[in-house]
């Protein structure tokens, strides 16, 4: 697969979008809904721009396929800082703390995954995780 190609893509794309000044959060436009800002007099329809969180979270992705964990999880924080509420990082997050070694961060992560994913796939996951986060850190009790 071609994960390093990937990772290089969404680091110019973050660098392009800085260097613009355009999108930012994952509310301002670049939210991924396919809506634009109306460009110009002919009212032809821009495309929006993909937000600088999603970026991150998909750049942190692939840093992890690398076995780049700690990339991954500084991408995952940077998707954080921009959208909180994004479950999907917060899931992801705790594989890449847990790939560290950082046990009890990753249990707080999947913990976060598991508020904010109420009902859907990645909460079944993301209890699992939890359960092997708190074994590894030696809280059996917890697991």
């Amino acid at each position: 697969e071609r994960y390093e190609d990937a990772v290089a893509d969404y680091s110019a794309a973050l660098e392009a979008e800085a260097a613009s000044g355009a999108g930012g959060g994952a509310q301002d436009g670049g939210g991924g809904d396919g809506s634009g800002d109306r460009a110009g007099d002919d009212d032809t329809v821009a495309a929006a721009p993909v937000s600088r969180s999603r970026l991150f979270c998909n750049r942190g992705f692939c840093a992890a396929k690398l076995g780049r964990f700690s990339e991954a999880v500084a991408d995952y924080d940077a998707c954080l800082a921009l959208d909180p509420q994004n479950a999907h990082a917060h899931h992801n997050r705790g594989i890449g703390l847990q790939q560290l070694r950082r046990h009890h961060e990753a249990a707080d992560a999947f913990t976060r995954a598991i508020e904010l994913d109420e009902g859907r796939a990645t909460q079944a996951n993301a209890y699992f995780m939890r359960g092997q986060a708190l074994d590894a850190a030696g809280e059996y009790e917890r697991a």
